[in-house]
């Protein structure tokens, strides 16, 4: 899907298998290039990547690695990058004692953890919240669930609208989400949308797991904050999620925001620590450090 969205970027796997073929562990790889420049990704878009490994092969972390410094190598990448789930194994010093010059750098997200019980979830919600929520409800506020091409161009032009006020954010492509939206494989993402009188307001696109529900890509209209209606649709996938019986919803990190990370606190996430690997090959460091030179950092 990635891959027939983005016009710079190939798909593949490492993959880890025992005599008969069967697998024991891979590592999922996306690989960008410019002109000359090749960066290697283990997933895009703050995507959680890293290995997935059967239980009982752990060791084969370190050959995984191992083969992905060879790659790397061979094909004269700039820099690999890596974020992991916050319940993600670490797998840093396979990376750091193979790759050499990797950074760890820790970050966050917000995790709201679910037990079915939406009531039990609704008291979590910060009181001004709530009725937040409530006055979006009052107001005639109506969720809904859509797919395919037409909704997918709505959320796309609330999204660009809002994201050309947002700092150090490159604006994804149409066609990726409309592949999200449009994919007839096993259905991993939703469109969801706000609506008062009839009109959308705001739109979601949120992606699932056999666990977890990731509110991936939002955008709404200059009057949504006015009523409401953003916490209104957020509170109802987190109500659909619950009737599920989905573990947790991923809100996100915050970029550094003070207001996007105490819109997601609102709904009782808690801040929880991730990781993220960087390696950089001599040149890709040397032009990293003269970056942060010429911003003062």
């Amino acid at each position: 899907m990635i891959a027939t969205s983005m016009h710079n970027v190939d798909c593949f796997w490492l993959l880890a298998t025992d005599s008969d073929g069967a697998y024991l562990g891979a590592l999922p790889l996306i690989r960008e290039q410019w002109c000359f420049l090749k960066r290697y990704l283990s997933m895009p878009f703050g995507t959680y990547g890293g290995l997935v490994l059967a239980q009982g092969e752990e060791a084969l972390g370190g050959d995984l690695v191992r083969a992905l410094a060879g790659l790397l190598a061979d094909s004269g990448a700039h820099s690999f990058f890596c974020a992991l789930a916050p319940r993600g194994r670490p797998w840093s010093e396979d990376l750091t004692s193979t790759l050499g010059r990797t950074a760890t750098l820790e970050t966050s997200t917000h995790v709201l953890e679910l037990n079915g019980d939406f009531d039990a979830v609704w008291k979590g919600f910060q009181k001004r919240n709530r009725a937040v929520i409530r006055k979006a409800f009052e107001a005639g506020a109506v969720a809904r669930v859509v797919s395919g091409a037409k909704p997918a161009r709505t959320l796309y032009s609330l999204y660009r609208r809002q994201a050309r006020g947002w700092r150090g954010h490159s604006t994804y492509p149409y066609r990726l989400i409309e592949a999200c939206s449009t994919y007839s494989g096993r259905q991993f993402a939703q469109i969801w949308q706000a609506l008062i009188n009839d009109e959308i307001h705001s739109s979601l696109l949120a992606v699932y797991d056999d666990h977890e529900v990731f509110p991936w890509l939002m955008g709404s209209t200059p009057q949504s904050r006015r009523t409401g209606i953003n916490n209104f649709l957020l509170s109802e996938l987190i109500r659909d999620a619950c009737s599920r019986r989905v573990d947790r919803v991923n809100l996100g990190g915050s970029m550094g925001d003070p207001g996007i990370e105490h819109f997601k606190r609102a709904f009782g996430a808690v801040k929880t620590p991730a990781m993220q690997y960087v390696w950089d090959s001599r040149s890709a460091a040397l032009a990293r450090r003269a970056m942060r030179f010429v911003r003062g950092r």
